[in-house]
């Protein structure tokens, strides 16, 4: 009998089985053992696994490769050991690898978008980004969220902001509404409002005003010519527009003909000029003082609102409410045509 060889006619050991010269019995194989294995025909002994491989079998003709994530750090291993926390490995390793930069866990993954983790941080975890910050997906730090966009939460992506909304500067948890009259054009995350152009009272001259009856509907405000007897130095607007001195508004469920027209009526010149009070009139400056001519009537300026409770001189006995300032009051007389005084039982001076 020849080594390898059994039997009468002495036939080869298949593989995944040997025979040695010292074996005994001449008339069998050995089939190898777990751990081993054998490829060729007619040897003398099996092979150990190498170490990253296992054969928990025996009479097998090869070894199996660890799967990922496991490992066999011996030769002829019986069986692989899965990695540690925050460890991996290749298919068919010896040794199990911490996890690279930007992974971690069990086994190995990419942190999440909005989380990072650092070569020299623990494997076990990726941490969150903190809020006006986040990552990409498999990041090793945390980079700020750019202008226009945000972040409100720790751990999440950075978000573009809203249409009509902005952001103008980086690591930001909100974005802040367009101004009136601004807009992103239908835009998401911008870092900055561009104007409609509508008409604001500040483009108005002092001889104009703005007519923003139209509400919300801002991109038909216009600037109009001052009416006749209008006061139109400052900031005014449809619903601060006021009289001169000497001139009364006219209520508007009082006035005739369509207000977009030229020569529609919203002032009337007063009778008696110093009843209505008004913002300062040039034209008539010099004229009306008051008895010791310290105080010029019509450079005296007196703010008007819709809200304004006193539009008559009251201090020269007419009735507030009155039109065109003339009626007088509860306490008073006319006086001649226009004028008023008071009645001789109240002794109102004048």
């Amino acid at each position: 009998m020849f080594k390898g060889e059994v039997g009468k006619d002495c036939q080869n050991c298949d593989p995944g089985q040997y025979r040695t010269t010292n074996d005994v019995d001449s008339t069998k194989c050995i089939a190898c053992s777990s751990g081993f294995s054998q490829q060729q025909s007619g040897q003398t002994s099996c092979l150990p696994c190498l170490p990253g491989e296992y054969q928990n079998e025996t009479k097998q003709t090869s070894c199996i490769p660890c799967a990922r994530n496991t490992k066999s750090t011996q030769p002829h291993s019986t069986d692989c050991d899965t990695c540690k926390e925050g460890e991996k490995s290749e298919k068919g390793s010896a040794k199990c690898m911490k996890c690279d930069a930007g992974e971690a866990g069990t086994p190995c993954q990419s942190c999440n978008t909005g989380q990072y983790r650092s070569g020299v941080m623990s494997p076990k975890l990726c941490l969150n980004c903190p809020k006006g910050w986040s990552s990409d997906e498999g990041s090793t730090k945390c980079r700020t969220c750019d202008k226009g966009t945000f972040n409100p939460t720790a751990g999440e992506p950075c978000k573009e902001c809203p249409v009509d909304t902005y952001q103008e500067l980086a690591e930001q948890f909100a974005c802040t509404d367009c101004p009136r009259g601004y807009t992103t054009t239908n835009n998401k995350g911008q870092s900055l409002c561009l104007s409609r152009n509508w008409v604001s009272v500040d483009d108005c001259n002092e001889n104009e005003y703005l007519d923003d009856r139209s509400g919300n509907k801002q991109d038909k405000w216009k600037c109009k010519s001052c009416p006749l007897g209008g006061a139109c130095a400052g900031p005014v607007k449809w619903d601060n527009l006021g009289p001169l001195f000497g001139w009364w508004k006219v209520p508007e469920d009082g006035r005739e003909g369509n207000s977009a027209d030229e020569n529609y009526l919203m002032f009337s010149k007063c009778i008696y000029l110093p009843a209505c009070l008004g913002a300062p009139n040039v034209k008539l400056e010099n004229e009306y003082y008051n008895d010791n001519r310290s105080i010029d009537f019509a450079t005296i300026s007196t703010p008007y609102t819709n809200t304004t409770t006193t539009t008559c001189a009251t201090h020269l006995a007419f009735r507030n409410d009155s039109r065109l300032c003339h009626a007088c009051d509860s306490n008073s007389r006319r006086q001649g045509i226009a004028r008023c005084d008071a009645c001789p039982s109240c002794g109102l001076m004048v």
